[in-house]
């Protein structure tokens, strides 16, 4: 039995990032960026109004009243150039006429007569309400680093550059095997002796929160023929996540298919609760990364615990940090740190990760996940799911039987 920093190291030692592909902008969002994007243009490509109102050619205190040139509105030019006591009236995103000193708005502004306008507002100062071309961004600007994660926010300015497709590095695709004869589909009522397959549910949902696609191999039954079966397709796949059969039970099989599906185990059993009996290995190909197949040349296998908070604890802490690391992401932190609210009482043994929330502050209604106070759940073990409607963060709790005290402060896993 390993502990916990000594199986991140050896399976970090298998992690190479993936290929390089170009998608659709919008298909982007999620993606890490394989390149550097710049921008192609000013932004704004022509200095432009800020408001509704007059550009004006002269400053107010110097004129009675302007003569109104021409009304420019947002997709056309000006035609002519303002001097002293002329004035364009404007919209918003127009481009400003030459010759103009500043843009007056609209509220400040009376109609003197059909072509006339005065000024009723003596705030007044050189180029305001303008734009100028190239404030925002310079042409051949930088806009984003390669390795920066595109979010949804992000298309709608890059989209300004005309950047319609984008390289972006492979999407991590995993394999999800879910082994048990007891287990029926989630729109079944079980039988005598059966349950709900909720992990594999679970995984897949995992997965694609972390960037990964899931590919679902169904469920593999406790015999051997099936389950090499499956597991020979899943290592056709970056990683292979295996739930249920590597424990100590006479139909815990999975460690021997593996092993005659020429895979490698690294460890098995680790310094965990809830999770012990965690399984990792390797399967090397015959060939380097294949970007027809989108394959990497290892397949990494974890064999998960069946019980499903074991399955979501040992997935969090193992899985979920490789494929973001698969897919160009850069090493985000583990733990975070908080007090607990109140007093907890440890039943020791190995290192416990327990579902706990955040205090909800009644007065202002903020839950603040950064140096948060974190109330531990009423848990029962690692079947106990429904407490995890509840969860915000797994709390590790370490040592022998002790207590935690009240602002005592505690390392956490974000759920």
């Amino acid at each position: 039995m390993i502990e916990i920093e000594d199986a991140w190291v050896r399976i970090e030692r298998h992690v190479r990032q993936n290929e390089t592909v170009e998608v659709d902008l919008q298909q982007a969002v999620g993606r890490v960026l394989a390149t550097q994007l710049d921008s192609d243009s000013d932004s704004p490509p022509f200095s432009k109004s800020l408001v509704d109102g007059f550009a004006v050619g002269s400053p107010p205190a110097e004129t009675v009243s302007y003569l109104i040139s021409e009304i420019v509105t947002a997709g056309n030019v000006p035609t002519k150039t303002l001097s002293a006591g002329q004035a364009t009236q404007i919209m918003t995103g127009a481009p400003i006429p030459e010759g103009s000193i500043g843009v007056i708005m609209v509220e400040e502004t009376q109609a003197s007569d059909d072509r006339r306008i005065v000024v009723t507002s003596t705030n007044f100062s050189m180029g305001q309400n303008i734009l100028n071309q190239g404030r925002v961004v310079s042409k051949s600007e930088k806009l984003l680093d390669s390795g920066y994660r595109l979010q949804a926010h992000h298309v709608g300015a890059l989209a300004e550059f005309g950047i319609n497709r984008v390289d972006v590095v492979r999407k991590t695709n995993v394999a999800v095997l879910v082994t048990g004869d007891e287990l029926v589909p989630i729109d079944e009522t079980p039988g005598p002796g059966q349950i709900r397959n909720s992990n594999g549910s679970l995984i897949a949902s995992m997965i694609d929160s972390a960037g990964g696609e899931a590919t679902i191999l169904g469920v593999g039954r406790d015999n051997m023929s099936d389950l090499l079966e499956k597991i020979a397709i899943g290592l056709q796949h970056d990683i292979l996540v295996i739930a249920g059969g590597v424990s100590a039970g006479v139909l815990d099989l999975v460690p021997k298919c593996l092993t005659e599906s020429r895979v490698e185990q690294d460890f098995h059993k680790i310094n965990l609760k809830p999770g012990k009996p965690l399984w990792f290995g390797t399967r090397t190909q015959n060939s380097e990364s294949d970007p027809l197949t989108q394959k990497q040349d290892k397949t990494l296998v974890f064999g998960l615990p069946g019980n499903p908070v074991s399955t979501l604890v040992c997935f969090k802490l193992f899985v979920e940090p490789i494929i973001r690391r698969l897919d160009g992401g850069a090493k985000e932190p583990m733990f975070y740190t908080g007090s607990l609210s109140a007093d907890f009482h440890f039943t020791g043994g190995r290192r416990t990760f327990w579902p706990c929330r955040f205090v909800r502050r009644p007065d202002t209604g903020i839950n603040n996940r950064e140096g948060s106070e974190l109330e531990p759940l009423p848990w029962v073990g690692s079947s106990d799911q429904v407490r995890f409607l509840y969860a915000d963060a797994l709390v590790e709790f370490a040592g022998e039987r002790q207590t935690f005290h009240a602002g005592q402060t505690v390392r956490y896993v974000k759920l």
